[in-house]
C-alpha cells in the first residue's frame, strides 16, 4: 500500500498502480496540491515496483539461491534472474503535465554482469513525455472534433511551453490501437442487451384548413 502524506490528508494506493490509476487519482486535488503530489506519487510507485520485482526492500541483500524469473531482461548477458540484479541507483526523467513539468526520479536496475536490466513500469507510460492528464485532455478534445493544430495551441497557451504535433499525433494513435485491441477482442460473456422498437404515429394538429379523404365518396 502507498501513503503519501500531503496537507490535511493522506493519499493511499495500492501497492502497484497503472499510470492511469494515478492520474485518475491526483486529478481530484487543486493545482498548487496536484504539482506536489504528481511526483511524489509516481515516484513512490516507482520504487513499489522495483522492490516487487527484486522481492526485496532497500538496502536487503540478494539472495542468491532465488531462481524465480522476472518480468526484466539483462541486454548483454539475458539473464532474467533477480538473484542477479542489484539495485543500480535512478535517473532523472522530465515529464509534462496540465500542472507544469515534472521531474521524476525512475529507478533503475543493473546485471551483476554489469549489463542493463530493461523494466518496463507499470506507473510509468514507456517513452511517452506527457503526462495521464494531457493523454486525457487530448482524446476529450479529439472526440469532440478538436483538430491537433486546435489542441496544441490551446495546450501551448495553458503550459507556455512548445509541445509540438508529432507528440500529440503519438497520443492520437496510442488511442487508435487501444480502440483496435478493444473491438478485436473476444467478450467473456455478452452483457445484458435492451432491444427498443420504435412506434410510429401520426401527430394531428388544428391548422383551421380542410382537405377531402381520398377514400370518402359524395
Amino acid at each position: 500500500m502507498l501513503s503519501i502524506h500531503i496537507p490535511a490528508s493522506t493519499l493511499q494506493l495500492p501497492g502497484e498502480v497503472s499510470h492511469k490509476e494515478i492520474w485518475s487519482t491526483i486529478a481530484q486535488y487543486n493545482l498548487h496540491t496536484y504539482r506536489q503530489l504528481a511526483p511524489q506519487v509516481i515516484n513512490a510507485a516507482l520504487e513499489t515496483e522495483r522492490d516487487a520485482l527484486l522481492n526485496r526492500e532497500r538496502y536487503a541483500r540478494r539472495e542468491l539461491s532465488d531462481t524465480q524469473p522476472v518480468a526484466a531482461h539483462c541486454h548483454r548477458c539475458s539473464s532474467c534472474f533477480r538473484k542477479d540484479f542489484p539495485r543500480d541507483g535512478h535517473y532523472s526523467r522530465n515529464l509534462l503535465s496540465l500542472g507544469g513539468a515534472l521531474t521524476l526520479r525512475v529507478p533503475e536496475v543493473e546485471c551483476s554482469c554489469g549489463g542493463y536490466v530493461s523494466v518496463n513500469y507499470r506507473a510509468l507510460e514507456k517513452w511517452s513525455r506527457l503526462g495521464g492528464d494531457i493523454g486525457e485532455r487530448v482524446r476529450q478534445r479529439i472526440s469532440q472534433g478538436a483538430s491537433l493544430r486546435e489542441i496544441e495551441e490551446e495546450l501551448e497557451e495553458h503550459l507556455q511551453t512548445d509541445i509540438g504535433q508529432k507528440t500529440l499525433n503519438d497520443e492520437v494513435m496510442a488511442l487508435e490501437k487501444g480502440a483496435c485491441a478493444l473491438d478485436t477482442t473476444k467478450l467473456e460473456e455478452c452483457p445484458p442487451v435492451v432491444v427498443v422498437d420504435g412506434i410510429w404515429a401520426t401527430w394531428m394538429v388544428e391548422t383551421g384548413r380542410t382537405k377531402q379523404d381520398k377514400g370518402f365518396a359524395p
